[in-house]
Formats: C-alpha cells, structure tokens, sequence
C-alpha cells in the first residue's frame, strides 16, 4: 500500500514493478485483502479496459499518517531499508503538504 500511497502507482503492474520484490501471487493476495478490507478501491482503467486503476479509500486514506509514521521509522532503524532520503526529508519538513498530495493521487 505504500506504493500506492506514496509513489502514485495505480495498475497492478506498477505496483508489481515497485521495486519490493512481492511475488505475483503475494500482489494478488494481498490487493484481494484489502479491496475486502474497504481500504482501497478498484475500476477500470479508462485508457486500458482491461487494465484496473487501484486507489485509497477514505478508510484508506486516513492510514495515510500511519504510514508515514511507519516509513519515518523504517528509514531510522532498518538497516534494509529502501525509503529514497528525498522521501524522508519531505514527510519530516512539509508533513501537511505530503498527507495533501496523497490524498490528491488517491482521487
């Protein structure tokens, strides 16, 4: 959900293509879990019908702080971590304006 949050990837195939390595299955899975959980929604994408454009519910939507706190977090303590610095510094210095434009790409 991340990816869909902050980096604006909308299609199944973006969010394959995201760079975290999840098994196509394990997308599947977990998008299957939460349409179920009403925290994002899906429709056809109109530029490829056969393709489905996901995005945040309000529901969704209101984890967005959580999000950022866990992203924060993961950039502190996991030695793994992929959070780009650029990222990290726009949630820690304009943290309003980065919950504003997630809630702009979720529309």
């Amino acid at each position: 959900m991340r990816d869909l949050m902050l980096r604006n990837r909308k299609t199944y195939g973006e969010l394959l293509d995201g760079g975290e390595g999840f098994a196509t299955n394990v997308l599947a899975n977990r998008l299957k879990e939460l349409l179920a959980q009403g925290i994002i929604k899906k429709a056809r994408d109109p530029e490829n019908r056969r393709s489905y454009i996901y995005s945040l519910t309000e529901k969704g939507f209101d984890l967005a702080p959580i999000i950022l706190d866990l992203v924060l977090w993961s950039a502190k303590y996991d030695k793994k971590s992929i959070v780009p610095q650029e990222m990290v510094d726009r949630i820690e210095n304009d943290r309003a304006g980065m919950i504003e434009s997630i809630r702009s790409n979720s529309r």
